[in-house]
């Protein structure tokens, strides 16, 4: 399968390590230190929660926790930590927001929701641990491939360099249909050739990232919420709302035709794609249950899936593909 044949996620609260065959698992960060670590903001009331995120590089983990009362969380809190919590960071004044690992696991990019348009920052998670650089506001920004730049928006697409220096116009004819861009999903492929473009009406605009006016169409159908390229760049993961209470994975491939539509198991309504196997062969997905998360991989080919783990309640990351040992 590539890679080390393991995969790392946090679990009701607890950072495991399990085989890609179901054969075994183990406890890296149990529940216990998990959650005196990464304590929240205490109230007299409410309900804590924990939105973990493991880096790319399974080093790391970034932690955001609040208070939930009712149906809405406050009292937020950001932690950046090593996973054997020899360096933490705690950012206290952070909000609701978003939150994307470069793809080398060294920097996170955080967008703040702040009304209609967005702070940006990039908190560094190498050497500089925990420093934070100040990206121009926009209502949508994503990583580059490489993790050297990144992409945003307002009032027109831009590109700026991971420290902040050198913003620029991008050329692009092809973005002036982005008419509202907070609400589209970017993806740039792992060789830096191609962009994928996800719509609010189901459309999936696949672009070389030399001419962005070479392009190609893909209908998906519905909402796209997320697009995961495979490390070959030759296809695209995408997590579609087929509805409200619905939600669905097609993978596409990298001319926009589909390869197959990943089975939803009976008692989900919806499922979430995560990311590829490091031989681009499999794919991950969680389905979400009344009482939890279920864990899948879906072999390319193959009719069923494969059931890797359940957990209780909704305190769980997308896993990570852990490289080999060298």
């Amino acid at each position: 399968m590539g890679g080390s044949g393991q995969l790392m996620i946090v679990t009701n609260n607890e950072l495991e390590a399990v085989n890609a065959d179901g054969s075994s698992s183990r406890t890296i960060i149990s529940k216990q230190q998990f959650e005196k670590e990464f304590a929240p903001i205490p109230t007299r009331t409410g309900t804590p929660q924990w939105y973990p995120t493991v880096s790319p590089d399974g080093q790391k983990l970034l932690v955001l926790t609040c208070t939930m009362i009712g149906f809405g969380c406050s009292n937020y809190k950001l932690y950046l930590s090593d996973v054997d919590f020899k360096r933490v960071k705690t950012f206290q004044s952070y909000k609701a927001g978003l939150t994307q690992w470069s793809p080398d696991g060294d920097k996170i990019l955080v967008r703040e929701t702040n009304g209609n348009t967005e702070g940006v920052d990039i908190i560094s998670a190498g050497a500089d641990f925990g420093k934070v650089t100040h990206l121009p506001i926009a209502s949508s920004a994503y990583w580059s491939s490489d993790g050297k730049s990144v992409y945003y928006y307002n009032n027109g697409w831009f590109i700026v360099n991971n420290d902040g220096t050198g913003a620029h116009p991008l050329k692009c004819d092809l973005c002036s249909l982005a008419s509202n861009p907070s609400n589209f999903v970017v993806a740039e492929s792992p060789d830096d050739q191609r962009i994928a473009i996800g719509t609010i009406d189901g459309t999936v605009i696949l672009a070389n990232t030399s001419d962005f006016n070479q392009f190609k169409l893909a209908s998906v159908g519905s909402y796209v919420n997320q697009l995961h390229w495979s490390p070959d760049s030759q296809k695209l993961a995408v997590d579609i709302n087929m509805s409200p209470n619905q939600s669905d994975v097609i993978i596409l491939g990298m001319d926009g035709t589909v390869i197959e539509k990943l089975v939803r198991p009976e008692d989900a309504n919806f499922i979430i794609t995560c990311g590829w196997s490091p031989n681009s062969e499999q794919t991950d997905y969680q389905a979400i249950l009344s009482t939890g998360y279920d864990l899948y991989l879906h072999t390319l080919g193959q009719q069923e899936s494969f059931h890797l783990l359940s957990t209780e309640g909704y305190d769980q990351s997308c896993p990570v593909w852990l490289p080999a040992s060298p």
